[in-house]
């Protein structure tokens, strides 16, 4: 492998202008492109050969779509909180700017 690295990938490297890009660097490629593409935590986990889906997620959960989705909270119109103008109760009303 250090033969292959010094002799043809690092001249590859260099001359793509990707000078300092390492053969593991094609691996998190491979992985975030399968997950741009769609495939599941589990196929991911597989097709890398991790050893669970946790430490896929682990490292990798930032680029599922639906990590951010989960945990920003959706606008909830008033009358799911029970809160409208009508229950407001007299001691929130401010009394008028003159």
């Amino acid at each position: 492998m250090i033969a292959f690295r010094a002799r043809i990938w690092r001249p590859a490297t260099r001359n793509a202008g990707l000078d300092g890009l390492r053969i593991h660097d094609l691996r998190h490629t491979a992985v975030a492109l399968w997950i741009a593409a769609g495939a599941n935590p589990k196929e991911v986990a597989a097709r890398a050969g991790h050893t669970s889906v946790s430490f896929t997620l682990d490292r990798y959960g930032h680029l599922y779509p639906e990590s951010d989705a989960a945990c920003t909270p959706s606008p909830m119109p008033p009358s799911a909180t029970g809160w409208t103008p009508s229950t407001r109760p007299a001691s929130a009303t401010r009394a008028p700017v003159s």
